[in-house]
């Protein structure tokens, strides 16, 4: 019988989740719970294996995206790589704005204009007077 069946921590190590989330799916029917004991969970070996291949639908809120680093330092490493300059005092004003407001652009493009424009604004003038490492 041992080797029928597993404990809900070595399906969640099968499954590589919590043993939470190994209770969500027996509460949910998408995993047989057998009680040979009270207060003993035991679940059928094929079926974890089973959800192996199924889809991974384990509940809850999809996961989002991390969004992109929005600091200096990222600021500055994208200001750079698209000027292919050396040094951040190489370039000019104007276009040190442009390419910080082409960074927001593309890394928050939820945030409307004002927002972006006023980032590129203070993070241009901030590259330009405070050093950056």
């Amino acid at each position: 019988m041992s080797d029928e069946y597993v404990t809900p921590r070595e399906a969640a190590e099968i499954l590589d989740v919590t043993t939470q989330a190994v209770y969500r799916l027996i509460k949910r029917g998408s995993l047989t719970e057998v009680r040979p004991w009270p207060r003993h969970v035991l679940i059928p070996r094929a079926e974890v294996l089973e959800r192996l291949t199924a889809p991974r639908n384990l509940g809850g809120r999809p996961r989002k995206e991390p969004e992109a680093p929005i600091g200096r330092v990222a600021a500055k490493v994208y200001v750079l790589e698209r000027c292919e300059a050396d040094d951040l005092t190489e370039i000019g004003n104007e276009l040190m704005f442009d390419l910080v407001f082409e960074f927001i652009c593309e890394r928050r493009p939820a945030w409307d204009a004002d927002e972006k424009r006023l980032f590129a604004d203070r993070t241009a003038t901030a590259l330009q007077t405070q050093p950056v490492s």
